[in-house]
């Protein structure tokens, strides 16, 4: 996984990381580094809740982290959150005869 590629300036599209002018344009970008520091936030409370067990929590918290600020290691955190989240669906081997110890002969 590579790291997130940096933000661009919203008046010029320069590219910027850890200041709060644009290096181009002189632009105030101090509201887009709060957005973006809220969805990192987010992003990483999203990670816990996946840890702990509560995929639902996690779900929530990726889509308002995306709501913010949509990255690649977003939309993966929410995509592994949202499977999670579902319930498991019974496959062949769960339900094949003869794996239901309860009712073997002893």
């Amino acid at each position: 996984m590579g790291a997130a590629p940096s933000p661009c300036c919203p008046v010029c599209g320069a590219g910027f990381r850890a200041t709060t002018v644009c290096p181009r344009c002189g632009a105030d970008l101090r509201a887009l580094m709060e957005l973006i520091a809220a969805a990192w936030s987010l992003r990483r409370r999203a990670r816990a809740a996946l840890k702990t067990g509560a995929p639902g929590e996690a779900a929530r918290l990726a889509r308002a982290a995306a709501d913010l600020h949509a990255t690649d290691q977003g939309r993966r955190l929410l995509l592994a959150a949202t499977a999670c989240e579902r319930p498991r669906r019974a496959t062949p081997r769960d339900t094949c005869p003869g794996t239901d110890t309860s009712t073997r002969v002893r």
